[in-house]
């Protein structure tokens, strides 16, 4: 649900309007961009939630996807607000549509249409692996259906949220045997705290597509 922001302007380009998201690290709002004229959603981290090291990681995985089923970063940049701290920030596409977390709530999804959210996160699993990254945090409330408005058959399934992503190249900023995720749709893998691979993520989609068909979680449980 959208609730009211305060009036703030990013860096003279950004004019934060409302929320229409919040995570345990981060905000996201929806945002005008004065330069260019188009809406975009903004995701700035909370002051002292999270450190710079990780928020330096997201940045550098994100720079470097570009796929028709993720959600990809347009800028990034930070800002020092009337309280003199400052915040990180990243801009990315405003879509038009629903998480799939809020479509489960719904209706009842038929099987063709779950096959292809499946294909849709299939193929940006498959791209983001070749790539080197693990995302570490498949659930439903990142994967995004996205509506383009143009009467197509079907909403398009991307993938969003890469914050406790991993990539090669990139350190790694959780300790080892330590676990981050949602427990409701850990692999094995990270459940035991151990190496974490593309594997981990078919495991979590599975998970996601199975909750499409049962409409209950197969291993409830909350963030860790």
């Amino acid at each position: 649900m959208e609730q009211d922001a305060t009036s703030e302007l990013l860096d003279g380009r950004y004019h934060l309007e409302t929320v229409i998201g919040r995570g345990g690290l981060s905000t996201v709002y929806r945002a005008s961009d004065q330069f260019l004229g188009r809406k975009v959603a903004i995701k700035r981290y909370d002051v002292g939630a999270i450190d710079a090291a990780r928020e330096e990681a997201e940045l550098a995985i994100l720079a470097g996807l570009d796929h028709h089923n993720l959600i990809t970063m347009l800028d990034a940049g930070s800002h020092v607000d009337q309280n003199g701290r400052r915040t990180r920030y990243i801009v990315m596409p405003l879509v038009r549509g629903m998480d799939l977390s809020e479509r489960l709530r719904g209706s009842r999804m038929a099987a063709r249409n779950i096959g292809e959210i499946g294909y849709d996160i299939a193929e940006a699993l498959e791209y983001i692996h070749s790539q080197g990254v693990v995302h570490r945090d498949v659930k439903p409330s990142n994967i995004l259906l996205v509506d383009y408005g143009n009467a197509a058959r079907r909403a398009r399934a991307k993938l969003t949220d890469f914050g406790i992503a991993v990539a090669d190249g990139v350190e790694r900023i959780t300790l080892a045997g330590v676990t981050t995720g949602t427990a409701g749709y850990l692999s094995p893998e990270q459940a035991a705290g151990e190496p974490v691979g593309p594997a981990t993520d078919i495991y979590s989609a599975g998970l996601v597509l199975l909750q499409c068909f049962t409409r209950s979680i197969e291993y409830p449980g909350t963030p860790v």
